[in-house]
């Protein structure tokens, strides 16, 4: 940053003068800007004589001013091929990576037009950008790849809902069998006894877990008749 007095120096010129310019919208970023400023804005007067108004318009039509017409207009194309490329679903960790790099992509579209012009205001403001954008994606894809690996490891939702009620089916179908197979061994004297006792106990069991269970999930487990 240049201070006005010190532009004022470099204009040669007076700090009143300077400081309206700066309302205007003078560049105080560096001397160089602020000339670009007044060369670009400061000397714009239509001259009223036919002579100058010709140079003026011979002026305009330059090969200088040619070829940035043509930059400009590549640069217009290189960021729509850039921003109409087609994207992933919003809600998908890609498309979050997918803008940040499109950010940095069109940054640096502007940053080579910026350099093509060699006009060092705009080149430190397009450099600017272009770091911010640059970091901007290094950061989003550190953060994707951390999340990417973090989801590997989870399990969905509907496949631990599958698992879940597979391995209660499971438990049902034992803890029902487990009555007739082990009551003979618990009382060899009177095993219906104790196939009548393992019975009840089994059917409170399975009542209380069918109650418990969540409702969502109910139609998922084969569940006994209990009377």
């Amino acid at each position: 940053m240049v201070t006005q007095a010190q532009v004022a120096r470099d204009w040669k010129t007076s700090r009143v003068y300077v400081h309206k310019c700066v309302r205007k919208g003078c560049s105080l970023e560096s001397l160089q800007s602020a000339r670009d400023w007044r060369d670009t804005y400061a000397r714009q007067r239509r001259s009223t004589d036919p002579k100058q108004l010709k140079l003026l318009r011979a002026d305009e039509d330059s090969p200088k001013d040619a070829v940035r017409a043509k930059g400009g207009a590549r640069t217009k194309k290189l960021l729509q091929k850039c921003f109409s490329r087609p994207q992933p679903p919003p809600d998908s960790l890609e498309f979050s990576l997918d803008c940040a790099r499109r950010a940095e992509e069109g940054a640096y579209i502007l940053f080579r037009q910026a350099l093509e012009e060699r006009r060092d205001s705009n080149v430190l403001a397009a450099l600017r950008n272009y770091n911010a954008a640059l970091d901007g994606r290094l950061k989003i894809e550190q953060w994707y790849h951390s999340e990417t690996e973090y989801r590997r490891h989870l399990i969905p939702t509907e496949t631990a809902r599958r698992l879940v009620c597979k391995g209660l089916n499971v438990v049902v179908s034992n803890v029902l069998a487990l009555p007739e197979k082990v009551g003979p061994l618990c009382n060899p004297e009177s095993p219906a006894h104790a196939i009548a006792i393992l019975r009840d106990e089994c059917t409170t069991l399975i009542a209380d877990v069918q109650k418990s269970w969540p409702a969502e999930f109910l139609d998922d487990v084969v569940w006994p008749t209990l009377s």
